[in-house]
């Protein structure tokens, strides 16, 4: 995890993560800049283990956050569910999430869940919402790059749910914020 935190604690002392070729030191951070962002709160601490405990507090936040919106967001859809369905359902998420994704503060955590808040928005279809899933989706591959397959994939659902228009503004909408937020990233 102090590996992953690095690239945090460099940003936050003005070192870029990301340096040029004949500029900064070498680094491995390949992920995109929201993880450095998120991780933040790492360098308030006073400590290397409280930095790390910081870190693995909000790792498993969002973690937790995403998971709980989830299963709430699909209960209040059946109408036999009640509040202790939703509560066994989290925990039962909570229970059979890999264990490392925990462990390890990393990318892939984040930009899960906030690709999993993403797909909650786009299911419920309405203008603001579909922006918002476009945001969540941007912000998920400002996590990892890897996830902007899955921008084709939600394109593609509104495709067969909706028509090519919608489908055609929410990767355009994608493609927009996207830009901006690596945009804003390669400027700071």
């Amino acid at each position: 995890n102090e590996i992953r935190l690095a690239p945090t604690f460099m940003l936050a002392h003005g070192l870029s993560p990301y340096p040029g070729a004949n500029s900064g030191p070498v680094t491995t951070w390949i992920y995109g800049p929201l993880p450095l962002l998120l991780q933040l709160p790492a360098v308030l601490a006073s400590s290397a283990a409280g930095a790390l405990l910081l870190s693995g507090f909000v790792n498993a936040a969002i973690t937790v956050i995403a998971v709980s919106l989830a299963v709430v967001s699909f209960s209040r859809r059946q109408p036999m569910a009640g509040r202790m369905d939703a509560w066994v359902g989290i925990l039962l998420c909570l229970a059979l999430w890999p264990m490392t994704a925990l462990e390890f503060a990393q990318a892939d955590n984040a930009a899960v869940a906030v690709g999993l808040l993403s797909l909650l928005c786009l299911q419920h279809s309405t203008p603001t919402r579909r922006r918002l899933a476009a945001l969540g989706r941007a912000a998920a591959i400002a996590y990892k790059q890897t996830l902007l397959a899955l921008a084709l994939a939600e394109c593609v659902y509104l495709l067969q749910r909706e028509n090519l228009r919608a489908a055609i503004r929410h990767g355009l909408w994608i493609s927009i914020l996207t830009a901006l937020l690596l945009g804003a990233a390669a400027l700071a």
